[in-house]
């Protein structure tokens, strides 16, 4: 994808890019295995179903380092929220559904 795809559903190149040396192809490649392969929202969902707030904690930072990463700013941003407000927080649905809308958006 291009910068303006990226941009368009919520991904910063420019933020991801300076993770990785500035090589957009290991970028995308990087970029393209996370989205493919990432499971940080739905332990986090499986801990709120389980009352497991450690989890749910766990999931929520692991994910953010990951957005903070590879330039998904909106995602970082909220994942603050939902870690401050905690496990029933309005935050965690607009987290998902923003994730949903690029995940969506990646694979076109």
């Amino acid at each position: 994808m291009n910068r303006q795809e990226l941009s368009d559903i919520g991904i910063d190149m420019n933020v991801g890019l300076r993770n990785f040396k500035n090589n957009p192809l290991m970028y995308n490649r990087f970029l393209e295995q996370f989205i493919a392969t990432d499971k940080h929202i739905e332990a986090a969902s499986e801990a709120v179903s389980s009352s497991d707030e450690e989890g749910f904690k766990n999931a929520v930072d692991e994910f953010k380092k990951l957005c903070k990463q590879f330039g998904l700013t909106d995602c970082h941003e909220l994942c603050d929220k939902v870690l401050r407000e905690g496990m029933g927080s309005e935050a965690f649905s607009r987290l998902r559904d923003k994730y949903e809308i690029i995940v969506k958006g990646f694979k076109g």
